[in-house]
């Protein structure tokens, strides 16, 4: 299920705006992106995603908290301490990794006028 915010919510401002400046304003395409991106998302089963513990491997990298001096949140991944050999053998469960990290971290941005947009 991908819930969309409701029509006079500031983050459905914000969302919309980050896909017409992706797309240079070009309408068309940025609804074309957005339309491929919830399809994905659905697709994609963030919430089975989010509720299945990481593979062995793939714990202990990641570090999801702070901010910068822009008030962004930081996630840093530690990809040296990684048994890589391991780590990319299976590219599906390696894009799986990297997007539970990612869910996580757009999951805590607040979406709200004047507050960071993204993370770094």
């Amino acid at each position: 299920l991908v819930e969309v915010p409701s029509k006079d919510s500031e983050a459905r401002d914000i969302i919309l705006l980050k896909y017409l400046r992706a797309r240079d304003f070009d309408e068309e395409k940025a609804v074309t992106m957005l339309t491929d991106t919830m399809e994905w998302r659905k697709d994609a089963e963030l919430e089975t995603l989010l509720k299945t513990p990481l593979a062995e491997p793939f714990q202990g990298h990641d570090v999801e908290e702070g901010f910068d001096v822009k008030g962004r949140r930081i996630q840093l991944s530690r990809y040296g301490g990684m048994d890589t050999d391991v780590v990319f053998a299976d590219v599906e469960e390696f894009v799986k990794y990297r997007v539970t990290i990612m869910e996580r971290n757009v999951r805590k941005l607040t979406f709200k006028k004047g507050e960071p947009e993204d993370f770094c």
